[in-house]
């Protein structure tokens, strides 16, 4: 019995180097639930088979040929062949990331968040945050649920909306490559 029960303790026994501890970059993409304000310990040592919906996951993009990392929610997850995908979604985000993420390209998943633990990053996360609200305020008031692509307006509104994209898109592009923590560059995206 005393054998039985260590077997199913063990996946909550962590050796201390596999885990780790970091932040998140400031492009409020899991707003408000996670901000790049926090601080998480975040599982390197797992099983594909760990992952569950709703776990947020670190993970190289397969689909966006970014080179920076991302930290997004599992949406589902499908197994084809033996081999584990996840669907991840950003919580801040209105679509999906857009492809199938294969278990390999999973680097670790968040075990605790640590609130509130980088306040140098809160001028950082409210340019980024008052851009990309001001985009969707106005996706909103002008498109009503319709996809950006498919939103038919006029050519002053369309200039609005095209202004506001751009200014989302580069303060998020700042929070990608700024100065960890928290640095904003002079003559950045005003």
């Amino acid at each position: 019995e005393i054998g039985r029960l260590e077997q199913m303790r063990q996946p909550l026994i962590l050796d201390p180097g596999d885990s780790v501890r970091s932040g998140f970059l400031c492009t409020g993409s899991m707003e408000p639930v996670i901000s790049c304000l926090d601080e998480a310990i975040w599982l390197t040592d797992f099983r594909p088979e760990d992952i569950v919906v709703g776990t947020t996951i670190a993970f190289a993009p397969s689909c966006s040929g970014g080179s920076t990392g991302v930290a997004h929610r599992v949406m589902q997850i499908e197994v084809r062949n033996g081999k584990y995908y996840y669907w991840p979604k950003g919580d801040n985000n209105r679509e999906p990331d857009g492809c199938w993420v294969p278990e390999e390209n999973i680097k670790r998943y968040i075990t605790k968040i640590h609130l509130g633990t980088r306040p140098e990053n809160a001028d950082l996360r409210k340019h980024v945050n008052d851009a990309v609200g001001a985009y969707y305020d106005l996706l909103d008031i002008h498109c009503k649920g319709v996809s950006p692509s498919a939103c038919v307006v006029g050519a002053p509104v369309r200039s609005q909306i095209s202004q506001a994209a751009s200014a989302a898109s580069c303060w998020v592009r700042v929070a990608k490559e700024s100065d960890y923590p928290g640095h904003i560059p002079q003559n950045t995206c005003d």
